[in-house]
């Protein structure tokens, strides 16, 4: 859990642009497929 935690501190400058990439995708896909 360790190496875990210490990634997402360093990933965290990058996890609200990851967060609207993911949530993009996941909206296309939906989107895509419903």
């Amino acid at each position: 859990m360790t190496p875990n935690k210490s990634l997402k501190d360093v990933a965290l400058p990058l996890d609200s642009k990851y967060l609207v990439f993911s949530k993009g995708v996941m909206f296309f896909e939906y989107f895509i497929n419903g």
